[in-house]
């Protein structure tokens, strides 16, 4: 919940400022959507934040903290050498903690990178490529909620079948408008997966690696 509602508040400062979020003075909504993409999107955070809220026995931004830090420390699995043997139970929890990591990247990519470089991994281009990075950290959050699943031997119960597959359909249908960008669209409007080539091949591997979770 308090992810959905950290992705619902970026969503709408993108829509609100953004062109401060593409760079470009140009783009801007018109003002009734404008209203209505920020009013919905700060709805949605204000009743994901509540949610969480009672959920939860402490609402503070120091406890939030303590919680986004301890959770990145801890995100190595246990397992040992275990991890390397693929038939070994321990290794299912290799591909969601790589993926909470690839993704988590992502995210810090959309929100801090100078363009081009920013577009990565969804090459959707200066409009829509920050405010996209709300997305990456949504699937952060599934990613990291699925991990701990799987190492609690959880990952059975309806819950995390439901996020493994958001997470699965998540990269197949990426990697689908990717083959579809390939075909049928102009790849020079994509500088930044046209010249990173390395960069662009992890991302597409972030993906692959969600599909086939």
């Amino acid at each position: 919940n308090l992810g959905l509602a950290t992705a619902s508040t970026w969503l709408a400062a993108a829509v609100w400022f953004a062109p401060s979020f593409t760079g470009a003075t140009t783009v801007t909504y018109a003002p009734p959507l404008r209203l209505a993409a920020t009013a919905a999107h700060l709805a949605t955070a204000v009743i994901a934040k509540c949610a969480w809220a009672k959920s939860s026995p402490g609402v503070s931004p120091v406890r939030v903290l303590k919680g986004v830090a301890g959770s990145a420390l801890g995100l190595a699995p246990p397992g040992g050498t275990a991890l390397g043997d693929p038939d070994a139970s321990e290794s299912k929890v290799v591909a969601p903690t790589l993926l909470t990591a690839a993704f988590g990247a992502w995210t810090l990519v959309a929100l801090a990178a100078p363009f081009p470089v920013a577009t990565l991994p969804l090459a959707l281009g200066r409009r829509l490529s920050r405010a996209a990075g709300a997305h990456s950290l949504l699937a952060t959050v599934a990613a990291y909620c699925y991990k701990d699943a799987v190492e609690r031997d959880r990952d059975g119960a309806s819950t995390f079948k439901t996020l493994k597959k958001g997470l699965v359909g998540l990269g197949a249908l990426h990697l689908l408008l990717l083959a579809a960008k390939l075909a049928f669209d102009d790849w020079s409007q994509y500088p930044a997966a046209a010249s990173r080539l390395i960069l662009t091949a992890l991302s597409v591997a972030t993906f692959g690696l969600a599909a086939g979770l």
